[in-house]
């Protein structure tokens, strides 16, 4: 059996240019044409899934790409892109908390001028 684009995107939760998109991005394999009409696999459904999940955990389209492409042999490829993007996110954290710890001193600033402000005149301050 096979599903139109608007079933397609019924089931994944997904709008039909989404998928139009990710099909033009390779993510969704071959799709099978019928009068103009895209016809995809039921797979196309775990497949939107997995790009879901994929894009929720920071995984960018050609990271998913890849990870798609490798079908069975995905568990090491998954496991590769995700201590990288586990070190990227532990970079990211660092970084936010220390924009957080440069806003809440902000936010009691009560300079005349912010040329005169340490958070901006301080060079341990002005690196957030």
């Amino acid at each position: 059996m096979t599903l139109r684009i608007g079933q397609l995107a019924k089931m994944s939760g997904r709008t039909q240019s989404a998928i139009r998109y990710y099909e033009a991005q390779g993510l969704l394999g071959d799709v099978e044409r019928a009068q103009g009409r895209r016809d995809f696999p039921e797979s196309a459904v775990e497949t939107m899934r997995v790009i879901d999940v994929a894009q929720r955990a920071g995984f960018s389209l050609a990271e998913i790409r890849e990870l798609l492409a490798e079908g069975s042999r995905a568990s090491s490829t998954l496991a590769r892109l995700a201590t990288t993007k586990a070190g990227e996110v532990t970079a990211e954290i660092a970084d936010l908390r220390a924009r957080h710890r440069w806003l809440r001193l902000a936010s009691g600033c009560e300079c005349a001028e912010l040329t005169e402000c340490r958070l901006f005149v301080d060079p341990a301050c002005a690196s957030p």
